[in-house]
């Protein structure tokens, strides 16, 4: 696998209009574009033929890549948080972007 990418919280089919978007990209991968790329259909799609009003993307504090894809992909830094990760249930710091669908540009 090159990438991994899932929208989480949402289930269109059950009226979901907003979503969490992760993604992981092989390192081999890294500095190429491609997430960027992806990201940017994902929230095209999510925009345009599902009718999402809002995607969000949840970065580490330290994920510097996560952030630039955030925000080259039309995603706004909205809020820094602490919160416990899900891995090692040590508290981190945290960066939610979101991308509104009245920001959208087709």
């Amino acid at each position: 696998e090159i990438y991994t990418l899932s929208l989480h919280d949402a289930l269109p089919i059950f009226g979901a209009k907003e979503a969490e978007l992760g993604y992981f990209l092989r390192q081999d991968y890294w500095g190429q574009g491609l997430m960027t790329e992806i990201v940017r259909e994902i929230a095209f799609l999510s925009f345009t033929r599902f009718d999402f009003k809002r995607l969000s993307i949840i970065t580490h504090a330290e994920n510097l890549a996560s952030q630039k894809v955030a925000q080259k992909s039309g995603f706004s830094l909205y809020r820094q948080f602490k919160g416990s990760d899900r891995y090692t249930r040590k508290m981190r710091d945290y960066l939610e972007y979101r991308y509104e669908r009245g920001d959208f540009n087709e």
